[in-house]
């Protein structure tokens, strides 16, 4: 299958993700503008205690103006491991900490429109570590993991839902 060709760029916009408007030649030669979103990518845990609760941030997120259960997920900042980031963000959002991390896999999360990718961490044998103060009004929830998936169907969350399927 024959690819697109980027005959230019120019950034629209520059902060946590970039905004990039390509004029592209397509393989019969016609040209079209395609905006295409840049990121350096998320990592996402799902940390479950010894006992099988499950911890989750439950926050205000301004895109979707609702207050939303999800797993603890941030960016992958340049130079860190997906692994590293997804410790680091465990720790921030919801205050644990586990030394048994499985990885899960890795998926793009809208590859017609951008490049990022999500990892998605299991963090077995979670435990309390010190939370550092947050940005953003959050709230954690420790729930079994049977209420975790059922909050799966109601939460909309794509790393949540992805988790389900893999069943944790």
């Amino acid at each position: 299958m024959e690819h697109w060709r980027r005959l230019s760029s120019r950034p629209v916009s520059r902060g946590y993700i970039h905004l990039d408007e390509d004029l592209v030649r397509l393989p019969d030669g016609r040209e079209l503008s395609y905006q295409v979103v840049r990121a350096n990518g998320f990592a996402c845990a799902c940390p479950v205690t010894t006992d099988g609760l499950v911890a989750l941030v439950r926050q205000y997120r301004y895109p979707l103006d609702e207050v939303i259960s999800e797993l603890p997920a941030g960016s992958v900042e340049p130079g860190e491991s997906p692994l590293a980031a997804a410790q680091r963000e465990t720790a921030e959002e919801v205050g644990f900490g586990s030394d048994d991390w499985v990885e899960l896999g890795s998926f793009w999360t809208m590859p017609g429109r951008g490049d990022e990718v999500g990892h998605l961490f299991l963090a077995r044998n979670a435990r309390p570590v010190e939370r550092p103060p947050q940005e953003e009004q959050t709230e954690v929830l420790l729930e079994p993991i049977e209420v975790a998936l059922e909050l799966v169907g109601t939460v909309r969350d794509a790393l949540c839902l992805r988790l389900a399927q893999e069943r944790l």
